[in-house]
């Protein structure tokens, strides 16, 4: 039984490792974006449109508390990219949280959301 938990485990940090590498590699070539989304709706429909195939794949196959430690990887970077919270207070308010960090969990949570036919 540990065996299983622990291939799981390696299995599930490989995954993540992974997804964090092509993710970060994505979002650094965005940088920040001139007009980012200013909704909710706009940040996750922007992530669905701009990630490659493979990768929504992958976030697809992660369980949803593993989607959202997503965020613990790219959470500023995902900021970054969007504006938040400085130049884009409205995507904040949109999300209905007090902070960047709330917003970028949200986001991606709804990706995962999204990308598995759930809203």
């Amino acid at each position: 039984m540990a065996d299983v938990i622990n291939i799981s485990f390696c299995f599930n940090c490989f995954t993540l490792t992974k997804a964090h590498r092509l993710i970060t590699t994505m979002i650094f070539g965005i940088d920040s974006l001139h007009n980012p989304p200013e909704t909710l709706v706009g940040a996750v429909n922007f992530l669905r449109n701009h990630l490659p195939d493979d990768i929504k794949e992958l976030i697809g196959y992660m369980s949803k508390e593993e989607a959202s430690m997503l965020h613990f990887f790219l959470g500023v970077h995902l900021q970054n990219a969007l504006g938040l919270p400085k130049s884009n207070p409205k995507l904040l308010a949109d999300c209905r949280v007090t902070n960047a960090n709330e917003a970028s969990e949200l986001i991606l949570t709804k990706l995962w959301l999204k990308l598995n036919g759930r809203n």
